[in-house]
């Protein structure tokens, strides 16, 4: 009898250890029906902590009781996320009970119950569903035999499932880091070594949806200029890009080896080194981009599609052909074709503005936008032409268009000058690859406009605070900064005072160039060399300027750069110059004295 005691005893001991060795505690960024003694009531954000944010009889088919409710019960809900705030907002309800203490519960959306026994919790939003699993970023939280007058279980008891989300519910981790030449696959060590300009990429993989909008910033070893940005995750995944850089090592110069280090910019703590292998950077040889001088040279897809290591002037092919690169609402960029393989140029326009409801098209030099109201700023009215037909882009503004959708979204139609209607809300727009947050002065109304600036005084309010709140813009000086994403669509993020992204944006139509060299740099007369091309336009826009001279093609005459390039000087140079005109001195003074003897 005694032995079984002492074997109880021994047993019970041992659970008593684990409970409070934390191996049953909630992991952070969960919530879970488990002992009191196994929630101690503190987050320590290392997976072993949590907050109590009700009681329960039992771990399952249970009472429930407020976590204030007496006498305590020895299972509790324990929520490792947050700040253990159980006060009720009118938003944050998981379920009600009816009374505070041996209670049965209710679904959250139900008021059967008094509200002052809700059981509430952080910023989460719940709601309840027949599932056998949570919509995407949500998490599973209870489950209860019915909707009102229920009894309470974990998750996968009952049919009806309580599911939750919100901004603290999952903190955002750093899985890994790599490098990455085409922006997805991690370099391997048969193509970790680059050329000096070429755009690699570092990318990050962070724990999951949670990370999404959140910002990381890099830090290189060895350090280089600091054109590596911080820049927002798009899910889970955040990508920057880097024009890789040679950097001599010493004073005789050589290659580098780079690897880096990611950081949550909203919580410095969390950090995530580049795995190996490590980013080599070679220096380009004079003989590399012997030849390539407009995307035609390029003879690799990467490099075709990143325009390096060479560099070749974007803008003034653009211009060779008759397109302007330089607007805002203009990319243009080298494309490989894999359907021959090879590089040529790409023309592209930004995706025109669709205007919600209380908004109104305008044209600026950069491109369409949506301004609230019924009408533009300054000279910013779509050109009509008064036919009793919508043409696309004439905007609301015009009589043509009155009842009709025109660039209005899905559901509005032209009515009083703007998109209207009777159910939509009116909200602010969020602002696509190329545009800026402004701020319709005199008004509580924002708009996205092409470029990096706004019109007239419509500045977006920044309150200076160092922190980017929505609304503020990418052109907010101080508080936005590059990689936050403020008022940018998914996937966006503030670059250079307007929302951009690493990748090209979506776009009116592409014109993928052609050319065929009728005379090239060698053929007398040298000099110049005559092009014709000829494009196809692929996109959702089949008329306009650019669309009729991509068709039409057309030849154009480009002087021939010098046949020589002149090497880079560096340190090594610089070296071999000096003992170079040393020896050159020295030969000199001992031919003066060979002379006086003679």
């Amino acid at each position: 009898m005694k032995k079984e005691v002492m074997i109880k005893l021994i047993f019970t001991f041992i659970i008593f250890t684990f409970l409070l060795s934390g191996v049953f505690a909630v992991q952070t960024g969960t919530c879970a029906i488990t002992t009191r003694a196994a929630c101690p009531n503190n987050n320590n954000n290392d997976g072993t902590g949590g907050y109590i944010v009700m009681g329960l009889a039992a771990s399952t088919n249970s009472h429930g009781q407020l976590s204030t409710g007496t006498p305590a019960y020895s299972y509790v809900l324990c929520c490792g996320f947050s700040n253990g705030a159980t006060t009720c907002t009118g938003t944050n309800k998981i379920i009600g009970l009816s009374s505070s203490t041996n209670a049965h519960a209710e679904i959250p959306s139900s008021s059967v119950y008094s509200s002052a026994n809700n059981v509430c919790y952080g910023d989460l939003s719940c709601a309840s569903t027949t599932a056998s699993s949570c919509p995407a970023g949500q998490i599973g939280i209870l489950s209860l035999s019915s909707t009102t007058n229920a009894h309470i279980g974990a998750f996968a008891d009952y049919s009806t499932k309580i599911c939750c989300s919100g901004t603290l519910t999952f903190p955002c981790t750093l899985k890994s880091a790599y490098w990455s030449v085409d922006g997805i696959n991690p370099v391997t060590s048969a193509s970790s070594s680059v050329a000096a300009g070429q755009i690699v990429y570092l990318v990050v993989k962070g724990s999951g949806a949670e990370c999404n909008g959140k910002s990381v910033s890099f830090v290189s070893s060895p350090s280089v200029s600091s054109n590596i940005s911080s820049v927002a995750f798009n899910g889970d995944t955040a990508k920057a890009m880097w024009n890789s850089a040679w950097q001599t090592s010493g004073i005789l110069g050589g290659d580098a080896s780079y690897s880096f280090t990611a950081t949550l910019v909203s919580d410095a703590t969390k950090t995530v080194g580049s795995s190996t292998p490590t980013l080599t950077v070679t220096k380009i040889s004079d003989a590399t981009c012997s030849g390539i001088i407009t995307c035609d040279g390029y003879k690799d897809a990467n490099q075709c599609n990143t325009n390096s290591p060479c560099d070749t002037d974007i803008n003034q092919q653009g211009s060779d052909v008759g397109f302007d690169c330089t607007q805002s609402n203009s990319f243009c960029q080298c494309s490989w074709d894999n359907s021959t393989s090879t590089c040529g140029f790409s023309y592209g326009q930004l995706q025109s503005s669709t205007c919600g409801n209380g908004y109104t098209l305008c044209q600026a030099i950069g491109g369409s936008y949506c301004y609230p109201g019924n009408a533009c700023p300054l000279t910013d009215i779509p050109t009509t032409n008064n036919d009793s037909i919508c043409n696309a882009g004439e905007g609301c503004s015009s009589a043509d268009c009155n009842g009709q959708q025109d660039n209005c979204a899905t559901g509005l139609t032209c009515s009083g000058g703007m998109c209207s209607s009777a159910t939509a809300p009116i909200v602010d727009p969020t602002c696509d690859y190329g545009y800026t947050t402004c701020h319709k002065a005199g008004t509580s109304r924002n708009y996205c406009y092409p470029g990096n600036s706004c019109p007239l005084s419509d500045v977006p309010l920044a309150n200076n605070n160092g922190s980017c709140d929505f609304g503020e813009g990418c052109s907010s000086i101080g508080d936005c900064k590059d990689g936050d994403i403020d008022g940018c669509s998914a996937g966006l993020y503030c670059s250079s005072g307007k929302c951009s992204s690493s990748n090209q944006p979506a776009s009116l139509g592409s014109c993928k160039i052609s050319q065929t060299i009728d005379k090239d740099c060698n053929t007398a007369p040298v000099g110049y060399k005559t092009i014709s091309w000829h494009g196809t336009w692929t996109g959702s826009t089949q008329t306009g300027t650019a669309h009729d001279q991509c068709l039409a093609g057309g030849t154009v005459t480009v002087p021939c750069p010098a046949q020589v390039q002149l090497p880079f000087f560096d340190y090594l140079e610089l070296i071999g110059s000096v003992i170079v005109i040393g020896l050159i001195y020295i030969g000199l003074i001992f031919k003066k004295k060979i002379f006086k003897k003679k």
